[in-house]
């Protein structure tokens, strides 16, 4: 009789979005994932309050969900041995916790398969690293994510608010990324902007991701805390979009830098914004 109430109060939420062609429509399948009420499936109380994306979505028990407004983006190559940037959108503060199935044997239970663990996020958007080990590519394999302002989640049982997003996922090995990957993400962001590169403070190599609302001329800089002119990232026109640039520490020599605070500098269509970024060797 619970498993019935919550049933009827706490619909399993799940909503999936495409990235690239690395990430795609799939509710984790039951068996062998726990996803169906029957399995103890991940699920919610709906709150109107508290919720991913722009607003809140949900469908009872197992089914496939087509809502592409789920409030997390993968923003970097889904590749292996490297730093995966995420962007989680929520309504409030709370936490988020997220699995993934890295060597594909149908369960979020190995070692380094939690990846989120109570990470705090805020109303409105929250960047999040974490690490990527390395992945069996020729594998599709599972994520799922879960909000609440509740902490200390797991990928199974009830809670009282939030939301719960699943991803089927295909990673690409070192050689495939490099050379297939566009360095453009996405599409359609509402405002040009530079993002925090990551990680930071780095050794040996940083991303630096920015966007473009509409197409214009792109310069990106990097500085020393001088203001000297260390190399030039980017210069040269850009659709609208996001994209991925990256900064090895060396000048336009190929010269590696000392260690310190270096800053970024964006311009296009007379919008521009400055960024530190800590080099340490």
């Amino acid at each position: 009789m619970r498993v019935q109430k919550e049933k009827k109060i706490g619909c399993f939420l799940a909503g999936l979005m495409v990235f690239a062609a690395a990430a795609v429509n799939a509710q984790a399948p039951d068996p062998p994932f726990p996803s169906l009420l029957s399995s103890d499936g991940a699920r919610h109380r709906v709150n109107a309050a508290i919720y991913l994306g722009t607003s809140v979505d949900g469908e009872c028990d197992a089914g496939s969900d087509q809502d592409e407004d789920d409030g997390i983006q993968f923003l970097s190559p889904l590749t292996g041995n490297r730093t995966l940037l995420i962007e989680v959108q929520a309504s409030r503060k709370g936490y988020i916790n997220g699995w993934i199935d890295f060597n594909g044997d149908g369960d979020w239970r190995d070692d380094g398969e939690h990846l989120l663990r109570d990470a705090r996020v805020n109303a409105g958007k929250t960047l999040l690293n974490v690490f990527i080990k390395s992945v069996n590519s020729e594998k599709l394999v599972y994520a799922r994510f879960r909000y609440s302002s509740e902490s200390g989640l797991s990928f199974t049982g009830w809670a009282p608010d939030g939301e719960v997003e699943d991803y089927a996922l295909r990673f690409m090995d070192e050689e495939a990324s490099e050379a297939g990957f566009s360095t453009k993400i996405g599409v359609s962001p509402e405002d040009y902007a530079l993002e925090n590169n990551y990680p930071n403070p780095f050794n040996p190599e940083t991303t630096i991701p920015f966007q473009l609302k509409e197409a214009g001329y792109v310069r990106l800089d990097v500085y020393n805390i001088k203001g000297e002119h260390v190399r030039t990232l980017v210069n040269d026109h850009r659709a609208a979009g996001r994209y991925l640039t990256s900064w090895n520490g060396s000048n336009e020599q190929g010269l590696q830098q000392s260690s310190g605070t270096y800053l970024v500098h964006f311009r296009v269509n007379g919008f521009s914004q400055t960024r530190r970024m800590e080099f340490l060797k």
